[in-house]
This record gives structure tokens, C-alpha cells and sequence, in this order.
């Protein structure tokens, strides 16, 4: 989760180093890139997903993509 309060709350000390600034904001871009990967994720998946005709497995969409993937 964001932390927007806590870094608000950092403004109240002037004097405070902005490293500590710095640091949580570091710690929410890794965050949002997490989510970011997630949804790429998901995308993906609802793809593969929307192309699967529950078939065999030798007729897979899903395995097919992750093949193609796993070689690339």
C-alpha cells in the first residue's frame, strides 16, 4: 500500500534528511511495479484462457503459449 501519510508526515521535520523521503517512495515504485507485473500477468492469462477449447492437452493453447514463451 502507498504510503502517502507517512510520507506527509516526514514533512513536519524540515531539517530531516530527504533520504528517509527517498527511501519509502523507492519501496511504493517497487510496489506499483509489482502490481504493474501482476497485471500484465493476468492479461496474459485471461489470453490464454479465452483461446483454451478444453480440448487435450496436445491441442493446449495455454501449454502451446507457455512453450512458446519458455523458448523465447
Amino acid at each position: 500500500m502507498l504510503r502517502f501519510r507517512e510520507l506527509l508526515d516526514l514533512a513536519d521535520d524540515k531539517s530531516r534528511s530527504c533520504a528517509a523521503v527517498g527511501a519509502l517512495a523507492r519501496t511504493d515504485l517497487a510496489e506499483v511495479e509489482r502490481k504493474i507485473d501482476l497485471l500484465a500477468l493476468h492479461g496474459e492469462l485471461d489470453r490464454m484462457l479465452a483461446t483454451c477449447d478444453q480440448g487435450t492437452v496436445s491441442d493446449c493453447r495455454v501449454i502451446e503459449t507457455l512453450a512458446k514463451d519458455a523458448i523465447q
